[in-house]
């Protein structure tokens, strides 16, 4: 198993972070110009926000 960090083709260690409370919360597909919807968790705050995302399994 090849355990070097830099090989070509290696898979990032980690994926870049999703900024679920922004306006155009989603990438935009550059093919179509579709946007991806904003979470309607991202409207709460607080422990509802907490609550809401954990009905769908996100830690957050």
């Amino acid at each position: 198993m090849d355990t070097r960090r830099n090989r070509p083709g290696a898979m990032p260690l980690q994926a870049r972070p999703v900024h679920r409370d922004g306006p155009d919360a989603g990438a935009r597909d550059a093919r179509t110009g579709a946007v991806a919807a904003m979470s309607s968790c991202a409207t709460k705050t607080g422990p509802a926000r907490q609550m809401c995302y954990a009905q769908y399994g996100i830690a957050g």
